[in-house]
């Protein structure tokens, strides 16, 4: 039998260029995003972190979906690159965007408390050029044109947009009636002590910190 690539982590790069390293390297971002999203619910056990994680892989599935109905090619010679897949949207700019634009109406809605405004500013900026970076590799290293870049930001901005209106604004009693109680009163989730932070009074990072 053959060998075949795990393309999940596979990334090519120009030798000799350290550009073309750094970015290679900054394109791996979201794998360290999704393993944050696990680390942090297992470690915290807190739902509305799931949810956040709930929307991000639905964002993903809309992307694999998206791809096989428009089925736009890559760019020239992204096949010797380990990519053979369709690349409209761009995949790695609809997951960071929908990334930033969650965390940042998160931000600004203080449902993620940051002290001061310089940090919430500073924290927003950060997420946002890290984003654009991601997206920028993509076309550095000759797996996505321009083109499937823009739809990808757009589409991961709407979605994440959407997602938060629906867990934060529109859905949030419902979600908290139906899904967030019972879970939580669930003998089991009590075991594990699952929690919903919006059914919580207060600011729980804060509290926590001063035990």
């Amino acid at each position: 039998m053959g060998h075949k690539a795990f393309s999940l982590t596979l990334v090519y790069y120009e030798e000799g260029d350290p550009i073309s390293l750094i970015l290679a390297i900054i394109t791996l971002i979201p794998i360290f995003i999704v393993g944050g999203f696990i680390a942090a619910i297992l470690v915290r056990r807190e739902l509305q972190m799931a949810y956040f994680f709930i929307g991000q892989l639905g964002n993903e599935v809309s992307n694999l979906l998206l791809k096989r109905i428009i089925r736009h090619p890559r760019p020239q010679g992204a096949d010797a690159l380990g990519k053979s897949s369709f690349g409209m949207p761009s995949d790695h700019a609809q997951f960071m965007f929908f990334f930033a634009t969650f965390f940042t109406l998160l931000v600004v809605s203080q449902r993620v408390v940051i002290r001061g405004t310089f940090w919430q500013a500073f924290v927003i900026f950060g997420t946002l050029f890290g984003s654009v970076l991601v997206a920028y590799s993509r076309i550095y290293l000759g797996l996505h044109t321009w083109n499937q870049i823009y739809v990808g930001a757009i589409l991961g901005s709407v979605f994440g947009a959407l997602w938060f209106y629906l867990v934060h604004i529109l859905l949030k009693h419902w979600i908290q009636k139906k899904i967030s109680i019972p879970l939580v009163e669930w003998k089991i989730a009590k075991q594990f002590f699952v929690i919903d932070a919006s059914l919580i009074e207060g600011k729980l990072i804060e509290e926590e910190y001063s035990l």
